[in-house]
């Protein structure tokens, strides 16, 4: 359930960030969302991939990836947020729930 639901966050987190890309105004606003959405998009495919049960990974390693991709797209696209919607508020309520999935993984996760 957590790898769905993770899925889900991260996917929703990367279409929201390439929207921002596409009418940003300014192009540190567009790079930093499409670096985010593309982290996003990597976490979606890792939290997917952690579900095989055919692939046998360090759990420590895969761990760590997804807590520092998250902590980088999270920061990326909380930046691009910011800058363009012009509210500190609101964009922790778009990628926030993807933040917390990562430290959820990280801390509790298998």
């Amino acid at each position: 359930m957590l790898e769905i639901l993770s899925f889900m966050f991260f996917t929703g987190g990367g279409l929201v960030m390439l929207f921002i890309a596409a009418f940003a105004v300014t192009w540190p606003q567009r790079i930093a969302a499409l670096l985010g959405a593309i982290g996003y998009g990597i976490l979606g495919f890792l939290t997917v991939e952690s579900m095989s049960v055919d692939v046998k990974k360090k759990k420590g390693a895969d761990k760590n990836v997804i807590l520092g991709i998250t902590l980088i797209s999270f920061a990326l696209s909380y930046y691009a947020l910011v800058s363009y919607i012009k509210n500190y508020f609101a964009p922790l309520l778009l990628v926030g729930p993807g933040l917390l999935l990562g430290f959820w993984i990280f801390f509790k996760g298998k």
